[in-house]
């Protein structure tokens, strides 16, 4: 029998925070009782604005990024190692302890690693009335795994297996923690008249 755990973290409930380039919105951290100002969180998911034409990322050693632009462009220069041009949908993985600038004003999601932890994250677009099946990704090095969605614009019923449909809004993220081993397939429907984007991801534990 497959045993997982379903939670759906409202736009609303979400904290927005200044940072020196913009505002950061923490969509979920884990463990749920840590604090990114502390740094003693694992994993990290947040969308952030960068209002400033150029800007200094904050500093995070011993943390892995994966940054994802959602609206603008962005020039990045990791300093000592490559600089690389981001439009919409692009992603970079780098170290948070690397001094990194931006070129550009932009809106961008993130996700933050510690303890050699793993994320894959893709652009899921889906035109009115249409669906897609995903089967989950496992890797049999680790031995758990959080699948998230969030939902850039429009609406999305999910179905996941056999379990009632859900449904997330505009800002909306979905998590599922299950174990690796564990098969589940995650049905995303575009039931409106409007095209759908959605940001899907694992984070492996």
């Amino acid at each position: 029998m497959i045993s997982y755990s379903i939670r759906i973290i409202k736009k609303e409930d979400q904290a927005i925070n200044l940072w020196t380039g913009g505002t950061t919105t923490e969509l979920a951290i884990f463990p749920e009782n840590t604090d990114y100002y502390k740094q003693n969180f694992l994993w990290r998911l947040s969308v952030a604005t960068i209002d400033e034409e150029e800007s200094l990322f904050t500093s995070l050693p011993g943390v892995n990024r994966i940054t994802m632009i959602m609206d603008g462009e962005m020039h990045l220069e990791h300093d000592g190692h490559y600089r690389k041009f981001l439009k919409p949908f692009d992603q970079d993985a780098y170290e948070g302890e690397w001094t990194t600038r931006s070129k550009g004003k932009v809106k961008d999601f993130n996700v933050m690693l510690r303890n050699n932890y793993q994320a894959e994250i893709e652009t899921i677009n889906l035109e009115p009335g249409t669906h897609r099946v995903f089967s989950v990704k496992n890797k049999s090095s680790f031995d758990k795994v959080t699948d998230f969605v969030y939902c850039i614009q429009s609406e999305v019923r999910i179905r996941i297996s056999e379990a009632k449909s859900l449904m997330l809004q505009e800002g909306d993220l979905l998590l599922i923690n299950r174990k690796v081993k564990e098969e589940l397939n995650i049905d995303l429907y575009n039931q409106g008249n409007e095209k759908l984007i959605l940001i899907k991801g694992e984070i492996f534990i």
